[in-house]
């Protein structure tokens, strides 16, 4: 017999048993399968493939076959023998046959038909998320009779001047070791079964009965899994997580960027229940399907030494769509059983150390204690599956690519829940003792109100049990310590417990999610609202929504459980099919509705990011839009859907304080469906080829029609009108702030910041197209320029535009992911402040990218962007700003803080003196001796008696502030 090694050079192999060349044994015939490998010591059985060998041997005359199994250098083993007959059966070799044959006379084997092959492009999920701590800020009174303000309860999410008084409120994994290669993340191959049907003309692969689904082709499918990935393929890559990063204001999300793909085969001959009816007819079986995944990651980095997985802050990703508000507790989950009911599967693996904690004038530390051993510090592994959760995961687009062309009917996404049993990697983290929470001693007097509105939060640690219907079962290391499935998770509860809750939110308040609201500066501890005017519509922070969900639609009800399993967020869709549009609305109040309706209406808008408009200089305001707004239709809901956030007996209250609504609708028009299209109503405008953003507008109807009032500050001046259609025509309630300014904090109106493509044709975006397989044969290039802001220079803390172009030849691009760092990209605890998720860019063109950048450093700030797509290095490039601040307004900020301090009067008489000292050196033009005296201002609070401590941190700042942008 020859052997072939991995280089395929021939080795002439010896049997232990057949060792003589002579006539005493003799091979008459050799076959290759499976022959019922007894398991091992372990238990374990080998379903790697066998050699059998046919011999006869002499002296005792008898006819054996011989089993081995091929080791790992692909020698031959002797395994094990047994005797055919006791006579010699063979004396010449046959001529017509092979006397060694192979078959299945048990019918136990699988024979499998041509695969059709799946592509989900540009698929994002986290594979790991650390929720950011409960904090909360609002526009509302401080006490009965106030008039409403902005209060800051405890907002101090980062502190870079970090002290013993005043610390970040914020929340990291506490790790024991600092050595990063501890932790990783892992992209590799998965399997499973299905079934498969056809649903309104589209192939449909749902899950089994597994439990008719035999244990020997369970192992089976996980062996040929297992052999896939430890053969080196491409599919398998290993990343350094970013494990020692701290939540700001946002939670901090893990993730990769890929493509996946999914080859999947008949089972010939065989049918099986599904998981619906596990006890169905043979005539209600479905066809088996055996399902191979893996994922084809983008490169997101630009450093050949920094294999990096993507960390970012969840409120700067549209894609990433938590129930809870940063800053708002009355969005957040009151008691565990809420939380858990938010996140479908979940297995509590960490539970909070206390049990609660009172956020309040003393700093303090919490953590957790691991459910499964009283040791401190363990050791975590997750394994994820193919996210299905429309909350938390995106993709270009679903479809059939290359193989299996003859399903051009298309792919029913939210009905193939196979799809979400396929494993997509693993994380494993370093030894840790789970989350560190870090509660800053919160000053009630001067910066934050925490006395006057107390709360108590607790943090959980989870991960997810496996989907229904999963098949792969391998454990996974260190199973010694914590092993789970899904989304490694840290969230928090957060339970409102003051009365003064009560009188603060004591009229009701429909509202979207907003988690971009508010900016907080750390340098002078200040927190602001960004206005609704500042910059353009896409990418104001104001108008900043998320909660908003584009799917197939399903005849289900709609449910936080099924939109948890109704794939990821597509953002290109084919002209034609029809689409559910959905939304999160909340009453974030302690006040009910009145008797009546929540309205909630949804506009499209077409966008266009190839818009020459846009390449002017100056821009135009809203260069990417195109035309006015339309009406997709406007959904209702009822005033008891939207109860309060609960009060009384808050342990065992269940109700959440949000709803979804929801409405139908087509990319194309419908004679009988005024709202279907891209225009006015009844207009009958297809969307074919257009590119289009979603925002909505929610408000509370009495059972008049009348406007209910909301929250003050907080909702609309009116009724909208039928006929609205520009989203900054909608009539926002104002109010004048302390400085005089006109502002709005209302959350009735929403923008999401995600563009979605609808098809020029179907085939234009079907990759097994005649039409989609001729832009294959150019000849590609993608390229990134005309990198730059909108101003030439911008004062700290200002919101500045910053653009780029990236221009495509022969081939579209799609997906394109576009990360904007305010760092260098290279250095390895750079973090994005913005990623912007382009579904698709035409062939030929050049798309305007555009994000916003607020500076809070001064001097010259290089402002880099990264645009990673499928198969493609990453491109890079910078732009940069001049970055200074308003002196004299500072120095005005500095002294009427120095007046509203407790200090004696002679001493605030010292310390004004000092300051306008340094605005008379400014206006002559004398910085250096201006940064000088400002040096000794910031030390003069030492010599001073009864200071308060947080005041000095609050003066030193501000102080260092100034004096480093002169």
């Amino acid at each position: 017999m020859l052997g072939f090694d991995d280089n395929m050079v021939a080795d002439a192999i010896k049997t232990d048993s057949f060792v003589d060349k002579g006539e005493q044994f003799k091979g008459w015939g050799i076959a290759i399968g499976r022959f019922d490998p007894k398991p091992d010591s372990n238990g374990e059985t080998d379903f790697n493939q066998q050699v059998a060998t046919l011999i006869t041997r002499s002296d005792p005359d008898e006819t054996l076959v011989q089993i081995h199994t091929v080791g790992s250098d692909f020698k031959l083993v002797f395994s094990h023998s047994f005797k055919v007959s006791p006579n010699v059966l063979y004396t010449s070799r046959p001529k017509l046959s092979a006397p060694l044959q192979v078959g299945d006379l048990q019918g136990r084997s699988l024979r499998l038909g041509p695969p059709t092959k799946i592509k989900m492009s540009g698929h994002i999920q986290p594979s790991m998320v650390l929720g950011v701590p409960p904090m909360h800020v609002g526009y509302m009174r401080k006490s009965r009779g106030d008039e409403p303000r902005v209060v800051n309860v405890s907002v101090v999410p980062t502190n870079p001047h970090s002290t013993a008084e005043v610390k970040d409120f914020s929340a990291t994994y506490n790790f024991a070791t600092s050595d990063a290669t501890k932790s990783t993340s892992t992209s590799t191959v998965g399997s499973t079964a299905s079934t498969k049907e056809s649903v309104s003309g589209k192939a449909s692969y749902g899950v089994p009965d597994i439990a008719s689904v035999s244990i020997e082709f369970k192992a089976s499918l996980e062996q040929t899994k297992s052999n896939t990935a430890e053969t080196g393929n491409s599919f398998t890559t290993s990343r350094d997580t970013k494990e020692r990063a701290t939540t700001g204001l946002g939670d901090l999300v893990w993730f990769t960027p890929k493509d996946f793909y999914t080859y999947v085969y008949p089972v010939l001959g065989h049918y099986v229940c599904p998981v619906s009816k596990t006890d169905c007819t043979e005539a209600e079986k479905q066809p088996m399907q055996v399902q191979y995944s893996g994922p084809d990651d983008y490169e997101s980095s630009i450093s050949e030494a920094s294999k990096v997985i993507m960390v970012m802050n969840g409120e700067n990703m549209e894609w990433y769509q938590p129930v809870h508000e940063p800053g708002n507790i009355l969005t957040y989950p009151w008691n565990l059983s809420v939380l858990k009911s938010r996140f479908p599967r979940n297995a509590i693996l960490a539970t909070p150390n206390p049990a609660k904690q009172t956020p309040g004038e003393s700093s303090q530390t919490i953590g957790s204690t691991w459910s499964n051993t009283q040791s401190q510090s363990q050791s975590v592994a997750a394994k994820s599956t193919n996210s299905y959760s429309t909350s938390l995961s995106v993709a270009a687009e679903v479809g059939f690519d290359g193989i299996g062309a003859s399903l051009k009917a298309g792919l029913d996404v939210s009905g193939s829940k196979s799809l979400a049993t396929l494993e997509t990697g693993n994380v494993t983290l370093a030894e840790n003792s789970g989350i560190e929470v870090g509660i800053p001693a919160l000053d009630s007097s001067k910066v934050w109100s925490i006395s006057a509105f107390s709360y108590n939060l607790s943090n959980y640690i989870f991960g997810q049990t496996p989907p229904v219907g999963t098949i792969s079962s391998a454990p996974l290391e260190p199973v010694s310590g914590v092993s789970t499935s899904g989304i490694l998770s840290a969230h928090f509860t957060a339970e409102a417990t003051d009365l003064n809750w009560f009188d603060a939110y004591n009229l009701p308040d429909v509202a979207l999610n907003h988690p971009a609201r508010w900016d907080w500066d750390a340098d002078t501890l200040e927190i602001s609202i960004n206005p609704p005017g500042m910059g353009e519509i896409p990418t104001s922070r104001f108008h900043a929504m998320r909660g908003l969900f584009v799917t197939q639609p399903s005849s289900e009800a709609v449910t936080p459980d099924l939109l948890a399993a109704s794939g990821p967020n597509l953002t290109v869709l084919k002209p034609g099919e029809p689409v559910a549009v959905l939304t999160r609305v909340y009453n974030t109040s302690l006040a009910a509705f009145e008797a009546g309706t929540i309205k909630v209406r949804f506009f499209g808008q077409e966008f266009d990011g190839t818009s020459p408009a846009c390449r002017k200089t100056p821009q135009p305001a809203n260069c990417h839009f195109i035309g006015k707004s339309f009406e997709l239709g406007t959904a209702s809901l009822s005033a008891t859907d939207l109860p309060p956030y609960p009060s009384g007996d808050m342990e065992n209250a269940t109700t959440e304080n949000w709803q979804f609504a929801s409405q139908l609708w087509n990319t194309e028009p419908d004679a009988g469906k005024p709202a279907y299209g891209c225009g006015p109503l009844g207009s009958k405008v297809s969307c074919a080829g257009k590119e289009l953003v979603f925002w909505v507008l929610v408000w509370a109807e009495d059972t008049a029609g009348k406007l209910q009032a909301e929250m003050v500050g907080h909702g609309l001046t009116k009724v909208p009108s039928d006929d609205l259609n520009d989203i900054t025509a909608v009539p926002l309630e104002t109010v004048k702030s302390e400085d005089g300014s006109t502002v709005s904090y209302s959350n009735n109106v929403g923008f999401y910041n995600q563009s979605y493509y609808v098809c020029k044709k179907a085939d234009e975006c079907d990759e097994t197209s005649d039409a989609f397989a001729a832009t294959r044969q150019k000849s590609a290039a993608v390229s990134l320029n005309q990198i730059g802001f909108d101003q030439a220079s911008a004062l700290r803390n200002d919101s500045v535009g910053i653009r780029a172009s990236i221009n495509t030849s022969g081939q579209p691009l799609k997906p394109a992911n576009v990360f904007f760092y305010d760092d260098d990209p290279r250095n390895s605890d750079a973090m994005p402040f913005d990623h912007e998720y382009i579904p698709f860019v035409p062939s030929n063109s050049s798309y305007r990218t555009l994000s916003r950048f607020r500076p809070k450093r001064c001097g010259t700030r290089d402002v880099h962007v990264v645009v990673s797509s499928a198969g493609r290095a990453p491109l890079h490039g910078t732009a940069s700003i001049e970055v200074s601040i308003d002196a004299m307004k500072e120095l005005e900020k500095l002294g009427a803080e120095i007046n509203d301090s407790d200090l004696l009067q002679r001493d605030k008489a010292g310390l004004l003196t000092s300051v306008e000292s340094v605005r008379t050196l400014i206006s002559e033009g004398k910085e250096r001796r201006a940064r000088s005296l400002l040096g000794d201002l910031a030390k003069t609070p030492e010599r001073l008696s009864q200071v308060p401590a947080e005041f000095t941190g609050r003066l030193e700042r501000r102080v260092n502030m100034i004096a480093s942008c002169l």
